[in-house]
């Protein structure tokens, strides 16, 4: 995120709000991280707002968190529960996304249809995009991986991307 507000020229970039999808273990420690740093935090989990029905404003829906300046991914890869997350985020969802957001993914791959992202990201005002997963890896799309702005550095991601 810091290198995101120095591409954006943010001089105090708790200003960028930041929507969470995926708050276990991983997600709510990054909450609780830049909650503490003064950011505006927006977490997203449906099954935990299910289960935690006293906290159930504390959880924001999936077009919420899509709206925040920062949105960034830490679920698990589920496909047969009553929230699945395999391809959550398709056509639709990227459509809201804008060139002045950063979309990361770091929970799983599949999370986000890479067929429609990869669609995305050659159209205009895309988001910039930082992945520390891949849909279908080790099989990386070389397409894809020179449409990312930051990636995990993999030796096949080194590969594809040139460096």
């Amino acid at each position: 995120m810091s290198l995101y507000a120095e591409r954006c020229v943010l001089g105090d970039w708790s200003r960028l709000s930041v929507g969470i999808v995926g708050v276990g273990s991983v997600g709510s420690g990054l909450a609780e991280k830049l909650t503490r740093l003064g950011f505006r935090v927006k977490l997203c989990d449906p099954p935990r707002a299910e289960r935690e029905l006293d906290t159930a404003d504390t959880f924001v829906d999936l077009d919420e968190a899509l709206a925040c300046d920062v949105v960034s991914f830490h679920t698990p890869l589920t496909r047969d529960f009553a929230h699945p997350t395999f391809h959550m985020i398709g056509e639709r969802e990227l459509a809201k996304l804008t060139s002045e957001q950063l979309l990361i993914n770091a929970g799983r791959g599949e999370v986000i249809d890479g067929t429609a992202l990869q669609e995305r990201l050659g159209q205009a005002n895309a988001p910039l995009l930082a992945l520390d997963v891949w849909e279908q890896e080790p099989s990386i799309s070389p397409e894809l991986v020179n449409r990312v702005w930051l990636l995990r550095r993999t030796s096949q991601a080194i590969a594809l991307k040139g460096r």
